[in-house]
């Protein structure tokens, strides 16, 4: 299988552990030594960020799709560029979102762990 087929079945779990505030479906994927920094700037490591997302009771992802997935392999790591289409359920409704995200893999054995990532608002047209 292609490297940029497994990173995308690896970010495929990810989204699904995601939508299910899956703590154990997270935890297979996610490196011990995660780091990752989201869209207003808060870093948090593995534990963290699993936390976060699984034991939040005010919201919850409804879905995450992804478009214009880039994987770039470097042997025993590999790095992933794609736009993010998020969709957050709260006491107010649903919420869509589009991010830009930066994700780094690296390689074990035969599977692949996400070690670090990086959202943020994707530029939308020329700065001044």
């Amino acid at each position: 299988m292609a490297v940029s087929n497994e990173i995308e079945a690896v970010l495929r779990a990810k989204a699904d552990g995601l939508v299910k505030k899956s703590e154990k479906g997270l935890s297979e994927i996610i490196d011990p030594a995660f780091v990752y920094v989201n869209s207003r700037g808060i870093k948090s490591g593995k534990s963290e960020y699993i936390s976060r997302i699984c034991q939040a009771t005010d919201w919850s992802f409804g879905g995450q799709d992804l478009e214009g997935l880039e994987v770039r392999d470097f042997g025993s790591f590999a790095v992933a560029t794609m736009i993010v289409h998020d969709q957050f359920i709260h006491s107010g409704g649903t919420t869509k979102a589009t991010y830009q995200s930066l994700c780094v893999f690296r390689k074990l054995d035969d599977r692949w762990f996400w070690v670090a990532g990086q959202t943020m608002t994707p530029e939308v047209g020329p700065r001044s």
